[in-house]
């Protein structure tokens, strides 16, 4: 296998592995009862929080990742979203924890819309460029 085949494995790997965890993220609330002492309605705001700036920020996401392109935003979703769940693990308060569940929402549609323009045929991403048709 040459090097160029080998890259775009590694480089597509980094992208599956960013969107598994935007995607095991989505339900990492489960101690949040107990750690926050919330009911299951303040539970179920932190999904709907989540869940509502992940559709909101698809159109947007779609322009960054057109005019940036799917590494960057990948790089920065995912950043985003370690910085939610940093938040996550460090606020005492049911508003921190909001908040952080709102970066990870970001997080999370930047990372996995990038990661889909990498399925796209014909996108600029390193999968068209690299892979064989």
């Amino acid at each position: 296998m040459s090097a160029t085949p080998r890259r775009a494995w590694f480089v597509w790997g980094v992208g599956v592995v960013a969107y598994a965890v935007a995607v095991f993220q989505r339900t990492s609330r489960g101690v949040a009862t107990h750690r926050f002492g919330v009911n299951a309605t303040v539970l179920s705001t932190f999904a709907v929080a989540q869940l509502l700036v992940y559709a909101a920020m698809q159109i947007p996401v779609g322009v960054l990742v057109d005019r940036l392109g799917a590494r960057v935003v990948i790089a920065v979703g995912a950043l985003v979203m370690a910085c939610g769940q940093a938040m996550l693990a460090i606020t005492l308060a049911a508003s921190g924890a909001l908040l952080a569940r709102v970066l990870v929402g970001a997080g999370d549609a930047m990372t996995s819309s990038a990661c889909y323009d990498w399925c796209r045929p014909g996108s600029r991403s390193v999968r068209s460029r690299w892979s064989p048709s």
